[in-house]
């Protein structure tokens, strides 16, 4: 039987899929744990957009003589009031309306019980019987257990935002050394062109965090003075709300309109309803097509319809976190075209 050349590997068929095998099951393992870490990881990563974002803000103060350390806890503080003055002004309200539905349940079960229509259904024994069928052990645990799991649901968010918000600060209070430490992972070579690329990109963050709250400034106090000309109350909350939710652009707008003007409903009747959703309708096309554009314009450099655009395909793959992410996103992308990719192009 003829033997093979010298130097020729028989096995080599073998090795490759087995590489190849080891390859795809380590991408396996690897996406595994990041879906099953996907919480955790949209934690961190909220909290260090908003790390980058507030730093503006530290920078600021440390040009003004404060140490990063003072001037992140004095920023922890402003913030703790404000969200701390917010709960203020919701939780007397949730409980005054709290209370006035529990006392107003009794009249409804009797009106509901004297109605004509009601008692003719209590009367037809098939429905009786159906309704007792309906209320079992099982039917009812099983109601229990979705009320358990949505306040579960509900504590597990509350948790989360706790926990992004002073893993924020840790971020913040470690910026510099973070910011180096990713830094000496280039070669040093380029460190130099990547560190000034990078803190452009940082800088495009920042300012995009605060176009956001200057939008949203804007939102609240046209929505405030708008509720106090038609006389609905809680005015300042409801535009404390409307300021809130206006940080998520281009969709919340529309949820806090749909608040408010809940609110409007329930407090001053059909007619102010109406002209509250025609007001927020009218501000919320004035704000996605003029206001949010040309202040990201000014923010971040780029186009009134990039910014729109983005937006759309940010909340499209990644839900109200690619809302928030899209932007900037786009801008350091425009940022690094511009200054790689184009330079790199026009010297072949």
């Amino acid at each position: 039987m003829q033997q093979p050349p010298a130097g020729i590997a028989t096995d080599r068929p073998f090795r490759f899929g087995l590489w190849v095998g080891i390859a795809l099951l380590l991408v396996a393992v690897s996406a595994a744990l990041i879906e099953s870490a996907a919480t955790v990881l949209t934690v961190v990563a909220t909290a260090a957009f908003f790390a980058i974002g507030l730093n503006p803000v530290v920078k600021w103060l440390m040009r003004r003589g404060v140490r990063r350390g003072l001037a992140v806890t004095l920023l922890f503080f402003a913030l703790a009031l404000i969200a701390c003055g917010f709960l203020a002004l919701l939780i007397p309200l949730i409980v005054r309306q709290l209370a006035a539905l529990i006392d107003a349940v009794p009249g409804w079960v009797q009106s509901f019980l004297a109605d004509p229509r009601v008692q003719d259904l209590t009367d037809d024994r098939n429905i009786v019987q159906q309704a007792e069928k309906l209320v079992t052990p099982g039917n009812i645990s099983l109601v229990l257990g979705g009320l358990l799991g949505g306040a579960a649901s509900a504590a597990a968010g509350v948790f989360n935002v706790v926990t992004a918000f002073l893993l924020m600060f840790f971020f913040l209070g470690a910026f510099d050394r973070l910011r180096d430490g990713a830094y000496r992972l280039v070669p040093a070579s380029r460190r130099e062109r990547v560190t000034d690329l990078g803190d452009q990109i940082l800088d495009k963050v920042g300012g995009y965090l605060v176009g956001s709250l200057g939008i949203a400034t804007i939102a609240g106090t046209t929505c405030l003075i708008y509720l106090l000309v038609v006389h609905v109350p809680y005015a300042l909350l409801l535009a404390v709300v409307v300021a809130f939710f206006d940080l998520i652009p281009q969709v919340g707008a529309t949820l806090a309109a749909v608040i408010v003007s809940l609110v409007a409903l329930g407090t001053r009747g059909l007619a102010i309803a109406i002209a509250t959703a025609i007001f927020f309708i009218v501000y919320q096309q004035i704000e996605n097509w003029l206001i949010y554009p040309r202040v990201m314009r000014q923010a971040v450099q780029i186009s009134n319809l990039a910014a729109i655009v983005s937006v759309l395909i940010g909340f499209a793959m990644f839900g109200v976190l690619g809302v928030f992410i899209a932007v900037p996103g786009y801008a350091a992308l425009q940022l690094i075209i511009r200054q790689v990719l184009h330079p790199r192009q026009d010297s072949i």
